[in-house]
């Protein structure tokens, strides 16, 4: 199980639109991939490596906003790795 501090909670959240409609909160790509690397997070390399590479095709991507959580997650190191290489 993972848990991540109460002062997290709401980083990242946004609202986003069901099929049928609806209103609903969910975590941002760049929350997403900065849980992805948390370190006691267990989740393959190539899983993270499809991750990032997935979120580099997407238009709406925000590496400033990533790096921004990335540092206050305390993962950012990690994420400038993978990105170094695949930028």
């Amino acid at each position: 199980m993972y848990s991540v501090k109460p002062e997290w909670y709401s980083v990242g959240v946004i609202e986003c639109k069901t099929p049928m409609g609806n209103s609903v909160n969910v975590y941002s790509a760049e929350r997403t991939l900065c849980d992805i690397f948390k370190g006691n997070c267990k989740i393959e390399i190539q899983d993270k490596q499809f991750a990032i590479k997935q979120y580099l095709r997407n238009r709406e991507k925000n590496i400033p906003l990533l790096l921004e959580y990335a540092k206050e997650f305390k993962v950012e190191n990690a994420v400038k790795q993978y990105l170094e290489v695949l930028l």
